[in-house]
């Protein structure tokens, strides 16, 4: 596929996958009250593994934090997390160390961009840390986080908002399926069997039924948690962009006034997270919908490009970017 890299491509996908009893390979807008200042973010992003290294998650990483400084959230340098500093340990302190920070009103974000997994046996999603893959031939499985383990990590900050994003390849294994927006599938597009765009585009105008079933049905509602792909999908890089596909459009999120939909400067989650689906069912989607990637499904037929982010969860809508 010209000009694409899915983070499961190479040889790590042909390991995960290979692993087939194990695993499967790996609006509302309304007027809101002002963003609370106290508001922690950290960011992840691990490019340079010890094996099946990807392109541009630092990148993202990097990108994120600039974006969610100059949008009003505090994001120490301590709490940007690349490459090999970006161990399971290193993550949980990370976390950890927002109970000493934030108040009962506070809001806290976790952004990841790397590698991911899922099991094909009982679907439990992976986020896969720097120290989670050890050499090309061997990975460390008591290191990759579980999305019981962020839960727990993130519900023990005594704060009010939560919010969980990912860019990883089978993130939608974090959201719970039965409150994602659109009723999707968890591998999307018409060649995998799922919707198409058209479904996805009139899902989208009744966001505040959806949005309200996002935050009433989620397993977890204290965490809004954003997926770049779902549960069965590789994410992807996208070399014209430099970004992960998804990140990329959650990035021009902050800037494109089309993204406010209210107008009221303050992008909340479910503003970014609409508008950066609907740029990449419009740019990445209707381009390879037909493009078979490098990953089989458990019966061996191929996976297409096009892929779809996922959002469940939280307590209520949540400013993302603060652009007063």
């Amino acid at each position: 596929m010209s000009g694409t890299m899915s983070k499961h491509s190479g040889p790590f996908a042909a390991l995960l996958f290979g692993l087939a009893t194990i695993f499967l390979f790996a609006f509302q807008s309304c007027a809101l009250p002002a963003a609370p200042a106290d508001r922690y973010a950290i960011v992840i992003g691990i490019a340079a593994y010890p094996a099946y290294p990807l392109k541009y998650p630092v990148d993202d990483a990097n990108d994120m934090a600039t974006l969610l400084r100059s949008t009003g959230w505090t994001v120490d340098s301590a709490d940007v997390l690349l490459d090999s500093v970006a161990t399971r340990s290193a993550i949980q302190t990370a976390i950890a160390a927002f109970t000493s920070k934030v108040g009962s009103n506070s809001s806290i974000l976790v952004y990841y961009s790397g590698h991911g997994a899922i099991s094909s046996d009982d679907k439990t999603a992976y986020m896969i840390p720097y120290d989670g893959i050890i050499s090309p031939d061997g990975y460390d499985m008591t290191k990759w986080i579980t999305a019981a383990d962020i839960d727990g990590w993130l519900n023990a900050i005594p704060c009010s908002n939560r919010i969980l994003i990912l860019d990883s390849c089978y993130s939608g294994g974090f959201v719970d399926t039965s409150a994602s927006t659109d009723a999707a599938p968890a591998n999307y597009g018409p060649n995998d069997g799922g919707v198409t765009k058209g479904s996805i585009s009139i899902a989208l105008a009744d966001a505040s039924g959806l949005l309200a079933k996002a935050f009433s049905d989620s397993s977890d509602p204290s965490i809004l948690t954003i997926s770049a792909a779902g549960m069965l999908e590789p994410s992807y890089d996208d070399e014209g962009h430099l970004h992960g596909a998804f990140t990329y459009w959650l990035l021009q999120a902050g800037s494109d006034s089309s993204a406010d939909r209210d107008g009221n400067k303050l992008v909340t989650a479910t503003e970014a997270y609409a508008y950066a689906k609907d740029k990449l069912l419009t740019n990445w989607d209707v381009l390879f919908s037909s493009t078979p990637t490098s990953v089989t499904d458990s019966s061996g037929n191929p996976i297409y490009a096009d892929f779809l982010p996922r959002i469940s969860g939280g307590s209520g809508d949540i400013v993302l970017y603060d652009n007063r």
